[in-house]
């Protein structure tokens, strides 16, 4: 329980400085579409780090036996796994969000297909238009499909692709620190250690 509250506390922190980075750089209000679903994400982070605070404070009943000890671990994990799918699910919903507003304030920079608009067909039109790499794109298509699969399948797997969806190229040592915290997070809420996903 205790990595995962520092995981969120790192995600709480990243948000906020991704947001007020891309602000200053691009000179844009922190609730500009295009940035704010960093805010949300922040936002989610901050409640579930609570949560966490909360449980790892509170004292259950003492465990008297091996079967006490097995339920209360048991609990506890499923807490981790609940909240993580939680702000996990809400935040790709606040991406989703942002970026369709961002898509409608600025049909200038960015045409996609008549129609709903879906966050896929967002992530697909960018990386046509040369916005994302190829390799961001495959690495959203992994987040979706994690998303997808929590949110529609309650986390089964039909077939088994891996993603590595954080991952770039020629990694630096901090960047290589993030992928292994998502990975932890991804892990927590899916089941599996490494970022292997479902699709259809």
């Amino acid at each position: 329980m205790h990595d995962v509250f520092d995981l969120f506390e790192h995600i709480r922190a990243r948000a906020s400085s991704e947001n007020d980075r891309l602000a200053a750089a691009f000179r844009l209000a922190s609730g500009d579409a295009r940035i704010s679903a960093l805010n949300i994400i922040h936002q989610q982070a901050t409640i579930s780090a609570e949560l966490l605070s909360h449980y790892m404070g509170w004292m259950p009943a003492p465990a008297h036996t091996p079967a006490d000890v097995e339920r209360a671990q048991l609990e506890s994990a499923q807490r981790v796994i609940s909240l993580s799918k939680a702000a996990f699910i809400l935040s790709i919903s606040a991406v989703e969000f942002s970026a369709k507003h961002a898509v409608a304030d600025h049909p200038d920079c960015l045409t996609v297909p008549q129609g709903r608009v879906y966050l896929r067909g967002i992530i697909q039109e960018s990386a046509r238009a040369g916005i994302i790499s190829r390799h961001m794109e495959h690495g959203w298509s992994g987040i979706l499909e994690l998303r997808n699969m929590l949110v529609h399948n309650n986390a089964i797997r039909f077939c088994r692709r891996t993603h590595d969806a954080w991952e770039s190229q020629a990694p630096s040592r901090s960047a290589a620190l993030d992928n292994e915290r998502l990975r932890c997070l991804v892990g927590r809420i899916s089941g599996s250690r490494r970022c292997s996903l479902t699709c259809a």
